[in-house]
């Protein structure tokens, strides 16, 4: 037998499941959103008031004396940091040179140096200094968009590594060595670069097309009195 079905039944058969469905729904009451709730230590207040000109400028000003800057306050993270999980990330750069890739028990650059991208996959340059096996004390570490700092021990010697990138792209690193034992001990600094091996007067230096041969880069390298490193990319 056919079965035969009116549009107009159909149509109100809808109707009726709508209306069912929208009355079984639960009432819901509006709820407040309200603002985050933020944890952590509190935001360094800035070293002037608030303006609408050029604020960073003003709070540059007023800190570019000395050695101590609001940004880093604000920006800084110290110890073992969720970003070095992935090779670490190193805050400190200039304006073309910078770590895509970071190793934070390095002494000096280690990891993978760019210049706009890894020119090849290798380290700035590293400093070993022997005899010992040196560790970096994790706990001790602090970095910021200015700087960073690190703590190096073997045995009764402590190693205490401050390093930035200038402007100019400059990597610099700073050693200041500690013996905290009684027994003199006498120790060697060696530095090596990939990017800078040819004996020029007293530094290093060399050349190498950065990422794409998109502009030529001349490396240089130098260590100065008071175990300071320098490499110029």
């Amino acid at each position: 037998m056919r079965k035969v079905f009116s549009r107009k039944n159909l149509g109100a058969g809808v109707v009726a499941v709508l209306a069912a469905s929208l009355l079984a729904s639960p009432a819901s009451a509006a709820q407040t959103i309200g603002l985050p709730t933020f944890s952590g230590p509190a935001v360094p207040q800035p070293p002037v008031g608030y303006t609408n000109g050029n604020m960073m400028r003003a709070i540059y000003d007023a800190e570019s004396a000395g050695t101590d800057f609001w940004v880093d306050r604000l920006l800084s993270r110290s110890g073992s940091d969720p970003s070095d999980a992935d090779g670490g990330i190193l805050m400190t750069r200039g304006r073309g040179a910078f770590m895509k890739v970071h190793s934070p028990s390095v002494i000096g650059f280690g990891g993978r140096v760019a210049y706009f991208e890894s020119i090849s996959d290798q380290a700035a340059y590293s400093v070993a200094i022997t005899p010992g096996t040196f560790t970096e004390q994790v706990s001790q570490r602090w970095q910021a968009p200015s700087h960073w700092r690190s703590v190096h021990t073997s045995g009764s010697i402590r190693v205490n590594q401050t390093k930035f990138i200038t402007d100019n792209n400059a990597l610099v690193t700073n050693l200041a060595i500690t013996n905290t034992g009684t027994a003199s001990t006498t120790l060697q600094l060696r530095a090596t670069s990939p990017y800078a091996t040819t004996a020029s007067g007293t530094e290093l230096t060399g050349q190498r097309a950065s990422y794409n041969s998109l502009t030529t880069l001349f490396p240089g390298w130098a260590a100065t009195a008071g175990s300071r490193c320098q490499a110029a990319v």
